[in-house]
């Protein structure tokens, strides 16, 4: 198991976590 490898999932996970957070703001918007 390298580094890369689990620097790569956290931020997989992070940007994921960041598009739903995004997603769901847009989606409350009255506009």
């Amino acid at each position: 198991f390298s580094v890369f490898a689990l620097v790569l999932f956290r931020s997989r996970i992070t940007t994921s976590l960041l598009v739903t957070r995004t997603s769901r703001l847009w989606a409350t918007k009255p506009w």
